[in-house]
């Protein structure tokens, strides 16, 4: 599939955040290109950032497969939500907060690229972030570094 030049829409998952704020303002302001925003609250962003919000709970399945059909178009994905318990360290290790994190991700992701047909998956980001679009566009705003792997 050849993405044609405008028809570029990012879906940003997490968009209440620190990073999916920056996101959301970051593909904004680009030409060419449609900004959705998930998250169970808008993002904080300046009034004139152009952007579609969807409020979407991402640990809710059935929230996420009724949300897929307007996603139908989406060709790239910044996934930046997270789910943190207290206490950085200790929270990162703890099995519960690994299994909703995946089981969020998961919830998002399985009926959006049903939805996208558009979308193909290609991460670009290290840790729990990553980006689903075309790889080999010389266009794509994000830099090409290639994603940590698991030792």
């Amino acid at each position: 599939m050849t993405e044609q030049p405008g028809s570029r829409t990012v879906l940003i998952a997490g968009a209440s955040g620190v990073i999916g704020a920056a996101a959301i303002e970051h593909f904004a302001q680009l030409p060419g290109w449609k900004v959705i925003g998930v998250s169970r609250r808008p993002a904080d962003v300046s009034p004139d950032v152009a952007y579609e919000h969807v409020a979407v709970d991402l640990t809710d399945p059935a929230a996420c497969r009724a949300a897929a059909e307007r996603f139908a178009g989406v060709t790239h994905v910044v996934y930046a939500a997270l789910f943190e318990k207290p206490g950085l360290v200790p929270g990162w290790r703890e099995q519960d907060q690994m299994q909703t994190n995946l089981a969020m991700m998961r919830n998002l992701m399985d009926p959006l690229l049903a939805a996208a047909q558009g979308a193909r998956p290609c991460q670009r980001a290290a840790g729990h972030q990553g980006l689903w679009g075309a790889c080999a566009s010389d266009q794509d705003p994000l830099p090409r570094e290639p994603a940590a792997r698991p030792a």
